[in-house]
Parts: C-alpha cells; sequence; structure tokens
C-alpha cells in the first residue's frame, strides 16, 4: 500500500510496444520510476511512472549530453537480459547493458535506489527525466542545489480524461557531482541549475556526472503536496541508514505482512504462486498522507489526515469489489478501517460517489458504483473503525431521487423504472445489474446498522436485475420500453455489457 513503487518500465524495440509497467518480452528498460499502476487498462494512457531515472555511461560533449532527452529519449533506453535480473518483494536489482549494475528498494514513501558505475566507459552519469511520466504532461521543474535535486511533474491521470495531479521529489546523493546541468525541450545546458519543461513529454530533467566507477546512492522522496514534504519524507524514513539497512528492514516489512496468511501443502511452486498473488493484491489502494499528514484532498486543498490513520487514495473500485476488498479487511482490519474512512473523506470533500478515482482525482470509469460495495464488504468482514453513519447517510443521500448527486449514469430512469432502456446503449444491461449489486451492499450496511427504512428501501430496490430476467428465456437480456430484446447475442460486449 506504499507511497512509491520504485521499479523498472520496459519498452520493447521490435515494434515499438511500451506498456506502462514492466512487460516480460520487452528488451530495453525506459527508466526505473518512483510509481506504478498496477494492471491498468487505458492502452498508450496507463499513468504513473513518474520521475524516472536512467544510467548512462556514454560520453558527453564539452560536459553536455550529446543530445537532449527532450528531443529524443529512445537513444538513452537500456539493453538488458532477465538472465541479468533479480526481484523479491522490496528489492530489484539488474545487469543493464552498459555495465551498470542497479538496484532499488523502498520505504513507504521514499525510493532507494543504488548504481555502481563501471571504471571502464566514458561516464558515469545518472539522467533524471522529471517530465518523463506515462501520460500527457502539463508542466515541470527541476533545480540542482549541492547534493540535491528536486522538482514536480503535473501529469494526467489514468485513462487521461481530464484529470491530472502534480508529484513532487526530492532526490539526495551520498557523494557530490562533479559535473551536472539541465535540459529544456531541445536544449542541454552544462552547469545550469534549474529548467522548466512547459507542456512536453521529456520537457525538463537533469543530468548529474559523478567520478568513473563511482557507486552511488540516491535517496529519493515522494510527496503529492510539495517539495518540502518530499524531503522531509526521505529524511525521516531513511535518513541515516545505508541501502543495506533499507533493503533488509523492507524485506522484513513484506516478509511479515505476507506471513499473516500461512499456507501449507501444494507443491513449491505452488506456493510461490500463491504468495505471488497475495502480493500483487496488496499494492493498491496507496499511502497518499506525508509523514506529517497532510495529503491533497479531493477538493484541491491541502488537508491533514487524524492522527494514527493513514489516507490511501486510488481505487479501481470496478475491479476490487469482488474480492480484493474483503481480503485487504480479513487480513488487516486497521487498513481497512484507514480506507472506508478515506472513502467517506473523498465524498465529504466532493459530494459524490466516484468509481475509479486517481490520487486526488474523482473520476468515473466501467459500469457500476462500486466503491459503496468496496465501503460495505470491508464493513462486513469487520473494518468498523470509521464513520459509518457518515458513509451510510452519503449513499442514501446520493442515490435516492432526484439523483442530482450521483454519479450513477441514467440514473433516474433506473431508480423510476427500475432497469436502464437497451436503446441508450452505453453497456446499458450491465449497469443495470452493477447498480442492483451497489443498492443490495448500501442495505446491508444499514442492515448492520440498524436504519430499518434504509435497508428495505434499497433491498427493495436490489431486485432490479429481476427486471431483466426473460421469462421465456430464463436468461438476463437487454429490455426496452417494448420488452427484452431476443435478438441480441449474449456474447456481444460493448453495446449493452461491460467488457467482462
Amino acid at each position: 500500500f506504499g507511497m512509491v513503487q520504485s521499479s523498472p518500465t520496459t519498452y520493447r524495440s521490435s515494434d515499438g510496444d511500451q506498456k506502462g509497467g514492466y512487460e516480460y518480452s520487452a528488451d530495453k528498460i525506459r527508466g526505473f520510476g518512483m510509481t506504478r499502476l498496477s494492471g491498468t487498462g487505458c492502452e498508450g494512457r496507463f499513468s504513473a511512472f513518474d520521475f524516472p531515472v536512467l544510467p548512462y555511461t556514454g560520453r558527453l560533449d564539452g560536459g553536455a549530453l550529446p543530445t537532449s532527452p527532450g528531443a529524443k529519449i529512445d537513444p538513452y533506453y537500456l539493453d538488458f537480459d532477465h538472465r541479468d535480473e533479480t526481484a523479491s518483494p522490496g528489492h530489484y536489482a539488474v545487469g543493464l547493458g552498459n555495465g551498470v549494475e542497479t538496484e532499488l528498494t523502498a520505504t513507504t514513501r521514499t525510493a532507494v535506489n543504488r548504481y555502481a558505475f563501471p571504471a571502464r566507459r566514458d561516464s558515469s552519469t545518472l539522467i533524471l527525466d522529471v517530465a518523463g511520466s506515462n501520460n500527457r504532461v502539463f508542466d515541470s521543474e527541476v533545480t540542482v542545489e549541492g547534493r540535491t535535486v528536486s522538482g514536480w511533474v503535473e501529469t494526467a491521470s489514468v485513462c487521461d480524461e481530464g484529470g491530472r495531479y502534480r508529484a513532487y521529489f526530492s532526490s539526495t546523493f551520498d557523494r557530490a557531482f562533479t559535473s551536472y546541468g539541465t535540459w529544456q525541450g531541445g536544449q542541454v545546458t552544462p552547469g545550469a541549475t534549474t529548467a522548466r519543461g512547459g507542456a512536453a513529454k521529456h520537457g525538463s530533467g537533469a543530468y548529474l556526472v559523478f567520478p568513473k566507477g563511482a557507486t552511488v546512492t540516491a535517496r529519493t522522496g515522494l510527496s503529492y503536496v510539495s517539495v518540502a514534504n518530499a524531503a522531509r519524507n526521505a529524511e525521516e524514513e531513511t535518513g541515516g541508514r545505508t541501502f543495506d539497512q533499507v533493503r533488509k528492514a523492507t524485506a522484513q516489512v513484506w516478509k511479515d505482512t505476507l506471513s499473516t496468511v500461512r499456507a501449507t501443502g501444494g507443491t513449491k511452486s505452488e506456493r510461490v504462486k500463491f504468495y505471488t498473488a497475495l502480493y500483487h493484491s496488496l499494492l493498491h489502494p496507496n499511502i497518499a498522507d506525508d509523514v506529517g499528514g497532510q495529503y491533497p484532498g479531493h477538493d484541491g486543498k491541502v488537508r491533514k489526515v487524524a492522527a494514527g490513520r493513514h489516507h490511501y487514495v486510488t481505487y479501481a473500485g470496478w475491479d476490487m469489489y469482488r474480492g480484493q476488498a474483503q481480503l485487504i479487511a480479513l487480513l488487516f482490519p486497521k487498513v481497512g478501517s484507514d480506507i472506508n474512512q478515506s472513502l467517506v473523506d473523498l465524498v465529504k470533500q466532493t459530494g459524490a460517489w466516484p468509481n475509479w478515482p486517481h490520487l486526488n482525482q474523482s473520476q468515473q470509469k466501467m459500469s457500476g458504483d462500486s466503491l459503496q460495495v468496496v465501503l460495505s464488504s470491508i464493513d462486513a468482514f469487520g473494518s468498523v473503525d470509521y464513520d459509518r453513519r457518515a458513509a451510510l447517510t452519503s449513499m442514501r443521500t446520493t442515490q435516492s431521487l432526484p439523483a442530482d448527486a450521483t454519479k450513477r449514469a441514467h440514473a433516474q430512469q433506473y431508480l423510476s423504472a427500475g432497469f436502464i432502456d437497451n436503446g441508450k446503449g452505453d453497456s446499458a444491461t450491465s449497469k443495470t445489474l452493477e447498480y442492483a449489486v451497489d443498492d443490495f451492499a448500501i442495505a446491508q450496511l444499514a442492515d448492520r446498522l440498524g436504519e430499518k427504512a434504509t435497508h428495505d428501501r434499497f433491498m427493495t430496490r436490489a431486485q432490479n436485475w429481476q427486471n431483466l430476467l426473460d421469462p421465456e428465456t430464463d436468461r438476463i437480456r437487454p429490455r426496452g420500453r417494448n420488452g427484452f430484446d431476443r435478438s441480441f447475442n449474449l456474447g456481444e460486449r460493448g453495446n449493452q455489457f461491460e467488457q467482462a
């Protein structure tokens, strides 16, 4: 659930394919970024991969990179081979084609990277691609001061449909630079300490030169509030500790976390698959609050989480309500309660229930109002240390007629007629089914809180799925004003049924 997911992101040179994360068929690494969205769709608009770093051992022309990464980044991509990789929870290492041995580890809000440069190469240089995020970039800035490089990027949220967020970093190195410079667009400037990239991917960044053969460790704090908070995150989480000490502590955190479940029986291979799946299930949602408690609210204001709590963000509601939410509450009840309080706070700040908020960006993806199911399911599994009454009140208020505060598409028709007319398209049949599930979840929360009237009203509405059950064929079918569409191919997705 960490804010930072320090990791390599890849590129396949045979066809130019570059997924938003790590693809095993790739042959190059685009950089070692600080953030990752795991398993998203939206081809080419994955988001994250903020502040990637690329080790470079090539020549420098007059103390400058030979070409600007702002004009063309591909020449700086890194060759690698899977035989030179090792990975375990909390640690990744790779021997790159240019001879640099790279290791990554992390704490909750800080990436700690170690680069061992070969002595017999032209240079030992790190390229900090401040505007190298996966999605569109609106602006970026970098500053070099002493042994620290800091800055920010403003970039599009997942799927790039209107939301944008700003991320900040502060990276401190364990040894001085022999030289440095920045780039802005196509211009590389040796010795420059600042650059502003504007609305361009790779538009600004810095390069840092170290003695040949140096081993360099960088501690890079991340924040969604400020550079100062990013620096404080790094100092409080990793100050005074070596790379190996951080790696050891992080490995222990993951060991303790995964040991919450004790799996026996089966083969070793099957147990490895089981714990790998468990590891993947704990990557999101993510802590958004800095060590001082500040986080960017969904209303654009800087807010502070209550003492002893964390504020969690990034919910793929449609993907997590069927199993992941329940697993989190079962294994980590306090995390479940904090997630639910985070959802309540989100709704208080925005006045509505989104279904796929990314960071502090409230947005809609897929069908349904799934975060209501997420909250109710987490509550059902025992994570109840949050403002339950406020949660139910907001659900009841926003999901009732006149439906002027709901995010549910075609809500007025669903609430009044009991289904969504197939003539609307827009996955109308799926939406009716999903909304019925959502209403069932609200009813169950009301029942646990002893609010009978709310339970009965939403439990009645939860039966709306039956309005799509064709009595002649015993199949769920699209339905319109003139009855069921029995000519519709139930294997077709898109117009009436969501992709599942």
